[in-house]
């Protein structure tokens, strides 16, 4: 099977039990209050598309530590992809960011709300404090899903407490890049640290482990898959930075350049300020991070990106690390499907639209 497939089937299965779980919720909801189940629509809409890779990753993880139990797995799986949205909405708090997917964020959805029920007090304390705790119920329809999937209490136990240690990571790794927005002086270690604890393990490594633990993983291709899905994570947020100065924003499903607006610490950034000359330099400490900065001030932004050379350095990385995630593949799998569907994953994940 190619990759392609076998994420379009998984999106596609994921979708129906995503549904069948929020009519379920739903029906609870009702019994408490038309604000409940406005929660549970608008958290259900925020889940809705999205390529769902988290959940794809983990039951190939499980597939590949020999697990059997497809429907169990597929259940569990809905764990990821529902804490995934739960971290969306709060990242979006704190970015300030107005679309998600080509979509309003629920902060936007409770503005529009508050206007039309014609509400009283503070509009956009009102709005993100409800965006806040969608986002909070989130985490805890994310451990129903995994509590009822069926496995043992001894499985969901090792794949909870995985899971906890994943998400502390990425709880450091996030207040890492807010405080990195802040500073003059980063490193590229710096860099690659944050992208380690917010990104790596959460989008790649965690959830292959968390899968193949459910098959009752040893430690050795727990491992490999570390090594293997860390390689590729930080891979993975280097070139979505990358696209998030060079991409589309059909293709991004938010603004291209917001990353530049909030003064995000990239490898792009950080290469640029190294070898840009003075003239350069002064420009970037003037616009990048302004929140009211101007598209001709991203489009210059962008040109320096490219006459430093922090374009092509940024994809220089990205190759280095996509050939150490690949070299490890063998020692994961003998089956050639799978080393098929891993290699395939490595490209896919560094080779999106620009």
């Amino acid at each position: 099977m190619e990759l392609k497939d076998f994420l379009t089937d998984y999106a596609q299965t994921a979708d129906q039990l995503l549904d069948q779980f929020f009519e379920d919720k739903k029906a609870e909801a009702r019994k408490i209050s038309p604000v409940a189940v406005q929660m549970l629509d608008l958290y259900q809409e925020h889940l809705s598309g999205g390529k769902k890779t988290r959940g794809a990753l983990m039951v190939l993880g499980y597939q590949l530590a020999g697990g059997k139990e497809q429907e169990k797995i597929l259940k569990a799986s809905l764990f990821l992809e529902v804490m995934h949205s739960f971290l969306l909405i709060h990242d979006d708090v704190m970015d300030k960011a107005l679309v998600r997917r080509g979509k309003q964020t629920p902060e936007v959805f409770y503005q529009q709300l508050f206007e039309k029920q014609k509400l009283k007090g503070d509009k956009k304390h009102f709005a993100l404090s409800m965006a806040v705790d969608l986002g909070d119920l989130g985490v805890f329809l994310a451990q129903e899903a995994l509590f009822d999937s069926g496995f043992s209490k001894e499985k969901i136990f090792a794949c909870q407490a995985q899971a906890n240690l994943m998400y502390q990571q990425v709880a450091f790794g996030q207040a890492l890049d807010i405080f990195a927005e802040k500073k003059k002086q980063l490193e590229e270690s710096d860099i690659f640290k944050i992208h380690r604890l917010k990104t790596a393990d959460y989008s790649v490594a965690g959830p292959l482990r968390l899968g193949a633990l459910l098959a009752g993983s040893h430690k050795k291709l727990l491992d490999n898959m570390a090594i293997f899905g860390l390689n590729l994570g930080i891979a993975f947020q280097i070139h979505d930075d990358f696209l998030g100065v060079f991409g589309k924003a059909r293709a991004l499903g938010k603004e291209v350049g917001s990353d530049i607006k909030e003064g995000k610490a990239t490898l792009l950034i950080l290469q640029a300020r190294k070898k840009a000359n003075k003239k350069q330099k002064q420009f970037l400490a003037k616009a990048y991070g302004r929140a009211d900065i101007t598209r001709k001030e991203i489009d210059g932004i962008r040109k320096i990106f490219k006459q430093t050379g922090a374009d092509k350095y940024s994809l220089e990385k990205t190759d280095e690390l996509v050939k150490k995630a690949k070299a490890v593949i063998d020692k994961i799998t003998k089956e050639k499907e799978k080393r098929v569907l891993l290699s395939q994953l490595a490209d896919y994940m560094v080779k999106r639209e620009k």
